[in-house]
Parts: C-alpha cells; sequence; structure tokens
C-alpha cells in the first residue's frame, strides 16, 4: 500500500513539473512583437492566462486518455472473469452428467444383485433344508466334471440320463454354477430319479436307497459352488 501511494505523489509530482514547465513556456518573456503578437523567447505566444489555459487542456485531455484506458481495462478483465465463469460451469456440468451416469450403473447393479438373491431365496425354498451331504471327490471330480455313478445307476436303463448329467458337469467344471445351469441339473436329476422308480422291484433295496441318496446330492452340487 506505501508503495502505491509512493507511486501516486510521485505522478502527482511529474505532473505538477510538467504543467509548470509549460506554463513557464507558454508564459515565456516577451522579446519580440510581430504580427500584432508578443513572441517568447522559446517561440511560445498570447499572455499568461492562455498559456495557463492551454496546460490545464493538456492536463484534463490526459485525464480523460487515462480515464479511458483504465475502462478498456476494467472490460478486459470483466470478460477475462465471464469466461472462467463459464469454464467453470461447462466442468461442473460435465462433472454432474458423469456423475448420472456413475449413479445409474451402481443402481443398475444393485438391482441385478437383488435380483439375483431373490432367485436364489426362491430356489432355497423349494428344496427341503435337510440337506443331503456334498459328494466326495473320488465320486465327483469338480476339475473334470466326471461323475462315479453307484452300481444300480449303471444299468443300461440310464444311459442317457448319465450322458445328459455328466456333460452338464463338465461344462460346470469349466463355466461355474450359474442359476439356468443349476436348474437344468435340477430337472435332468429328477428325471432320472423318476426313471429309478420305474425299476424298485428290479433292484436291491438298500441299492436302490443308495442311488436315491446318490441323486439327491448329485442335485445339490448342481447348485452349489465349483471346489
Amino acid at each position: 500500500m506505501r508503495q502505491v501511494i509512493v507511486i501516486m505523489l510521485t505522478t502527482v509530482c511529474v505532473m505538477s513539473t510538467s504543467v509548470a514547465c509549460q506554463a513557464r513556456w507558454y508564459a515565456a518573456p516577451r522579446v519580440g512583437y510581430r504580427g500584432g503578437h508578443w513572441h517568447g523567447a522559446y517561440g511560445g505566444f498570447g499572455t499568461a492566462q492562455s498559456n495557463a489555459g492551454h496546460a490545464i487542456a493538456d492536463m484534463t485531455r490526459s485525464r480523460g486518455m487515462y480515464n479511458q484506458m483504465t475502462s478498456a481495462a476494467m472490460i478486459n478483465v470483466e470478460q477475462a472473469r465471464s469466461g472462467y465463469i463459464a469454464n467453470q460451469k461447462e466442468w461442473t456440468d460435465l462433472y454432474l452428467m458423469r456423475q448420472r451416469v456413475v449413479d445409474a450403473q451402481h443402481a443398475q447393479q444393485k438391482e441385478e444383485a437383488r435380483a439375483r438373491n431373490a432367485k436364489l431365496r426362491e430356489e432355497q425354498a423349494s428344496h427341503p433344508l435337510d440337506q443331503p451331504p456334498r459328494l466326495t471327490s473320488s465320486q465327483l471330480d469338480p476339475s473334470t466334471g466326471k461323475i462315479t455313478w453307484p452300481a444300480a445307476l449303471m444299468r443300461d436303463s440310464f444311459v442317457d440320463h448319465r450322458k445328459q448329467i455328466e456333460a452338464l458337469f463338465i461344462s460346470r467344471a469349466h463355466t461355474g454354477t450359474t442359476s439356468e445351469m443349476s436348474s437344468t441339473i435340477y430337472k435332468k436329476v429328477r428325471e432320472m430319479q423318476d426313471e429309478l422308480r420305474k425299476h424298485i422291484r428290479e433292484i436291491v433295496t438298500h441299492e436302490y436307497m443308495d442311488a436315491r441318496k446318490f441323486l439327491d446330492r448329485v442335485a445339490l452340487e448342481g447348485r452349489l459352488p465349483v471346489v
């Protein structure tokens, strides 16, 4: 602030000195009379009053130029400020648009997760709570999907059922468990159980019960993740 005051005082002094010099020049001593006017030693002419008036006019004109340049500078500042505000608004609009896209994606993901959970609860509700134990690795190889069937299910009557179920478990070993595959495995196992009931009188009781329980465990594996 002190520097600004010093600069202002210096400017005033310079302007005052300039005016004084101009006044002295215009008010120079009259050393000759030509053409009806006295001429000064430095080429000026007129009275001291008219010379002072010219000096004041010059100061007024200089002040007007200063005001004009100041006004132009203020206009440039305002244009720069307006451009900055426009850029800020554009950036804010872009940010809000991106945020809306992200929020929409999150909402869609939540809705998909809710639908999956609802379907899983529905599937769990359709099965008894007393689930059988999982198949051992010797009964079902999780890496290949190969199934070792009990003796009762190795009959020729179950060839097509075995092939269909084994193909599903081979695919499951490579792609993992999905709701669609789980439903298909469950359906095929139930069809094989229906075929098993048709042969109840041909199969020894304990082999029949083992085969029945084995198929329940196969259906359960189809709903669980691959280990």
